[in-house]
């Protein structure tokens, strides 16, 4: 069972990756069409004329913070959660971003270090949230 949950999650975190760098590499047009569209329908959606906020931004930070979470449950599935590995987990969220953004330069757009930032802040709080839930949740050992 545990074997088989690591290697689902394991793939999630791939697929996450290529959704995340697959819509770097779209052009800038191609880009903007895709999240025109998402945000018309998310406005219409709470019956609204436009949203209040950057819908490409939430997007990434929420992308992210997905990205976070899971790699936060793969983690304690693997039961290697010592200083070292969690430095090496939280490190790939930061690694994901950097090529994220430099895709970008490649793509004619322009990245950007606030982004960055940005989608690493959405990583933290995703693994903050598991680890936050996972010890409020997680079974009491036997004494």
């Amino acid at each position: 069972m545990n074997n088989r949950c690591l290697i689902a999650i394991f793939v999630l975190l791939v697929l996450i990756t290529v959704f995340i760098w697959g819509n770097s590499v779209l052009p800038t047009e191609k880009s903007g069409k895709l999240s025109a569209g998402f945000e018309e329908w998310l406005a219409g959606l709470f019956g609204l004329e436009e949203l209040p906020f950057d819908v490409r931004k939430a997007a990434h930070f929420c992308e992210y913070a997905a990205f976070g979470f899971l790699i936060s449950v793969f983690a304690v599935l693997r039961k290697r959660l010592t200083p070292v590995y969690l430095f090496c987990y939280i490190s790939t969220g930061l690694f994901v971003s950097v090529v994220d953004e430099s895709i970008q330069i490649l793509s004619l757009r322009g990245p950007m270090v606030a982004d960055v930032l940005l989608d690493f802040a959405g990583f933290l709080l995703g693994f903050g949230i598991f680890f936050l839930l996972h010890r409020i949740f997680r079974p009491k050992r036997a004494q």
